[in-house]
């Protein structure tokens, strides 16, 4: 793109354009930033299900009968988590 001989570039070098296009590129980021942390917490969600159905699988082979079942344990403190991220 050529400038024609009378065009007027701004001397300061910021102009409104490049201001809107900050603008823009910061509501993109900032709007990316939320839908990662959307697919995180689907995610967390989704392995607290696959936690609960582990659980229910040891739970019928009788593997943990004098301790505590660690699947049971982790999903539930990442349960806990997924539901209310700002605990922990």
């Amino acid at each position: 793109m050529t400038l024609g001989i009378n065009a007027r570039v701004p001397q300061h070098g910021i102009t409104n354009n490049s201001l809107n296009l900050s603008k823009i590129i910061l509501k993109l980021k900032t709007k990316d930033t939320e839908n990662q942390k959307k697919h995180q917490i689907r995610n967390l969600h989704d392995r607290s299900e696959i936690y609960t159905k582990l659980d229910t699988l040891y739970s019928k082979t009788n593997l943990f009968k004098n301790s505590e079942n660690p699947i049971r344990r982790q999903g539930r403190n990442l349960h806990a988590y997924v539901h209310n991220p700002s605990v922990n």
